[in-house]
């Protein structure tokens, strides 16, 4: 899966290292941290190309504006 890269982020591995505690300490299954991962994959990426959308809308429209 690609928005796995995300993963690598500050919050990816903050979340990835707390799942990981609750797995050994038996608080979840390795299938709920495994779908909670996956689920942070789809999102993550879902909102920054939200975020990405609406800046480049905004910049669009602050240059017609400006013309």
């Amino acid at each position: 899966m690609s928005y796995m890269m995300y993963r690598e982020t500050t919050l990816g591995k903050a979340l990835t290292e707390t799942l990981n505690e609750f797995v050994e300490e038996n608080l979840i299954s390795r299938s709920l941290a495994a779908k909670t991962l996956a689920i942070f994959d789809k999102n993550i990426n879902k909102a920054l190309a939200y975020k990405v959308k609406n800046k480049i809308s905004s910049h669009m429209m602050i240059g017609k504006r400006q013309a």
